[in-house]
């Protein structure tokens, strides 16, 4: 089985959101550009512990 690749970008999606064809198209734009993104809730996004836990070094 191959090992799964490192998402160092991460999607922000708000807490109360659920995920809609707007985010799908952001989502989809940066598998476009070559990167696999990680989401992660907006209440995570300034958690510095849980983004390197993560291996997240740019949020989107």
């Amino acid at each position: 089985m191959a090992e799964p690749q490192p998402r160092n970008t991460a999607l922000i999606l708000d807490d109360d959101q659920t995920p809609d064809l707007t985010f799908a198209d952001r989502f989809f734009a940066v598998i476009d550009s070559g990167e696999s993104p990680a989401i992660i809730l907006r209440s995570k996004a300034n958690d510095d512990r849980y983004l390197a836990s993560r291996g997240i070094t740019a949020i989107v």
